[in-house]
């Protein structure tokens, strides 16, 4: 049967029946099992679509997939209405590092899941990891009934959100001013609900009518299955749990989740029970065998969509919440993000309570890791600050993010590359799905290390040529370089990501800033500007490309930054 771009396969092989669903990245696989009835074995698969089947997207057509679990969505060719990209940060508790080390690793997986559940229903959405932080907190416990554990509810609603400076997780709205997140993914180890008496695999604050850029935290245990993750980053956008567990209508009477039986392709076999991503087990329709036990539903990795038969319009197509909310997600992240490196002590200042202005450092934030000298700052792809030295090519990065110089051997050193670079050689790293790639540019000249931390000459590493003498370089936040020109004003972007100039296919805006100004690309690629002579800085908040005054862009400061710092921007480019 053909439903909406799916295809639903039956396979007879003797005695034997499969039924093969072809999503977007993602073979479900329907086997008998030993107890006549049926399950599902899930499975990745390279193959983007069906070839047989034609796919339309929501607002595009995707054009490049990955498997499950292989990483970050490469690239998304968008249509009509564009693509919206959500910046993820991911941090860690000690009890969850307890449970899985590689944090890195898991925050990877749980934005792969992220990202194919939304391609499934055909969103052009896409989720980016853009910190992964680690607090070396244990969290704290509470006990109440005979019961001792961490409080989720406590958790998220004062220590996370509520008290920025209660002494628990104060870091973590920290780490996610300095890369810019929209969401927070916290990873924990047990957590329970004090008030419904339950163990818990994760929980998200209450969807609001008036959200906060700093409201949006979601709680996850480490070890449950990435589709909880999923879950709950869906309640940031609003949606709800099925109309049996939820039947509140706010803020989306449309938004919840779905939970549906059909008949068993086995003869004399149990119904076939599924919940979307939303949905809840506790749903009657989950107990298809009669005993009582509502375990018989399997999750489908979709939010419910009316357009594919999982869901209504009425009251269940969460597709239509991720769809047209990702725009105001994508705008959680802070408004000013101002960053700077102050080389002649080694410290970092962001505008914590993003207002735009400097409130010292009980309001805003001030870190430590550098010391005096020839240093850049750089922030790794995975938020950990560190600095270049131009005058030996040497990166450091604080790679447990504990604020102190670990060295480059022992137990639990820093990130230490190089040599790569030199003298007056401005840093910067392109993200990539793991480590990033460091480079350098000076004078027009690039040069990008081809991924182990070293420079090898030009027959290995990336040398080219974009801009000229007096320029500074930027990076757009998926990658592509840019300069801009303090003489002129001028900015110009490699719009095609060929790393040469191509007039005519390449952009150019301007005019805005100019000599002594500089350049700062932010995290959704508006371009801005840093002061040093005032501190203060402007935003090209229409996008148009050009300084429309403080009425019509946006302005911050003065005062924020002084001569010799460095603005970071959120690609880790610093610039002077």
């Amino acid at each position: 049967m053909g439903v909406s771009g799916r295809t639903l396969r039956l396979t007879t092989y003797g005695d034997l029946v499969s039924a093969e669903l072809w999503g977007q990245d993602l073979v479900q696989v329907l086997e008998p099992d030993d107890r006549g009835g049926h399950r599902v074995v899930e499975r990745a698969t390279a193959r983007a679509v069906n070839p047989d089947v034609a796919e339309p997207g929501r607002g595009g057509e995707v054009r490049e997939r990955f498997a499950a679990g292989a990483g970050l969505v490469s690239s998304l060719q968008a249509g009509g209405g564009g693509t919206e990209i959500v910046d993820v940060l991911v941090s860690s508790s000690a009890d969850s590092v307890a449970i899985n080390a590689n944090s890195a690793l898991r925050a990877r997986q749980i934005v792969a899941e992220l990202n194919l559940v939304t391609s499934n229903n055909g969103i052009n959405t896409v989720f980016r990891l853009v910190g992964v932080y680690e607090t070396g907190e244990v969290l704290p416990e509470r006990t109440l009934n005979g019961v001792t554990a961490v409080d989720a509810r406590e958790l998220l609603l004062t220590h996370l959100i509520g008290d920025l400076d209660d002494g628990h997780l104060d870091e973590v709205p920290e780490a996610r001013n300095w890369v810019n997140a929209d969401v927070v993914v916290q990873l924990t180890g047990e957590i329970y609900n004090f008030q419904t008496e339950r163990w818990l695999r994760g929980r998200a604050n209450t969807p609001l009518e008036n959200w906060h850029v700093g409201d949006a935290y979601a709680l996850f245990k480490v070890n449950s299955p990435l589709t909880t993750a999923v879950h709950e980053v869906g309640h940031l956008f609003g949606a709800r749990h099925d109309l049996f567990v939820d039947q509140t209508v706010t803020p989306f009477e449309y938004g919840h989740g779905f939970v549906w039986q059909v008949q068993s392709p086995f003869p004399g076999g149990d119904p076939l029970a599924f919940n979307t991503i939303m949905g809840y087990s506790d749903d009657p329709l989950c107990d298809t065998d009669g005993d009582g036990e509502t375990d018989d539903c399997t999750r489908m990795r979709y939010w419910s969509d009316p357009d594919l038969g999982f869901g209504n319009t009425a009251t269940a197509d969460v597709a239509r919440v991720i769809d047209e909310g990702s725009d105001d997600v994508a705008g959680f992240e802070p408004v000013f993000a101002q960053r700077l490196y102050r080389p002649v002590s080694g410290l970092w200042f962001a505008d914590g309570d993003d207002n735009g202005t400097w409130d010292g450092c009980t309001i805003d934030v001030c870190w430590f890791y550098g010391a005096a000298g020839h240093l850049k700052g750089v922030i790794h792809p995975h938020g950990h600050l560190g600095y270049y030295d131009q005058t030996t090519g040497m990166w450091r990065f604080d790679r447990n993010d504990n604020q102190t110089d670990d060295g480059c051997t022992g137990p639990d050193p820093d990130l230490c590359l190089g040599p790569f670079g030199g003298l007056q050689h401005e840093p910067f790293i392109i993200p990539n799905n793991d480590e990033g790639y460091i480079g350098t540019f000076n004078d027009g000249g690039w040069y990008i290390d081809s991924g182990n931390g070293t420079w090898d000459g030009c027959s290995i590493d990336f040398c080219g040529s974009f801009g000229q003498a007096g320029d500074e370089p930027i990076l757009t936040p998926d990658g592509h370089i840019g300069v801009y020109r303090p003489s002129t004003g001028y900015w110009y972007l490699d719009a095609n990501n060929n790393r040469v100039w191509d007039s005519g296919v390449d952009t150019v805006v301007g005019p805005f800033g100019g000599p002594g100004d500089n350049p700062v690309m932010t995290v959704d690629g508006q371009i801005a500007l840093w002061r040093p002579s005032t501190g203060e800085w402007f935003f090209d908040a229409n996008n148009d490309g050009t300084w429309n005054g403080c009425a019509i862009d946006r302005c911050a400061g003065p005062g924020f930054g002084t001569y010799g710092d460095y603005p970071i921007d959120r690609t880790g480019t610093a610039s002077q």
